[in-house]
């Protein structure tokens, strides 16, 4: 029982924590509204040419943790890797999609 109870603590603050700095970026980021909606496209087009530089692979993982929400365990069966493979797998694949955006905005003129 202890240990059930030292989970539930951990996930709880691991939550809490997520949550305060969510509050945190949201009060340093303009509102959507607030955005002009030219920005919006130019910055969907950026996301989107990114994404499609990306090998199949490496967009699929991305694709079923950030648009499925799939948590990394059920995005690796769906996949057909182990837990620390496709964690693994992610990490890459969110580095090479950050790369990718940097050379996107570069070569559009825009920057953050």
């Amino acid at each position: 029982m202890y240990g059930v109870a030292r989970n539930v603590i951990g996930r709880h603050r691991r939550t809490e924590t997520r949550y305060f700095r969510l509050i945190e970026r949201a009060a340093h980021n303009p509102a959507p509204d607030a955005i002009p909606m030219e920005m919006k496209v130019i910055e969907r087009d950026i996301w989107e040419r990114a994404l499609r530089a990306l090998d199949e692979t490496d967009r699929e993982a991305l694709l079923l943790v950030a648009w499925e929400g799939l948590s990394p365990a059920e995005a690796a069966v769906v996949m057909g890797y182990s837990a620390g493979a496709f964690r693994v797998r992610l990490s890459r694949a969110r580095r090479r999609l950050r790369r990718q955006l940097e050379q996107t905005q570069t070569d559009s003129g825009v920057s953050r």
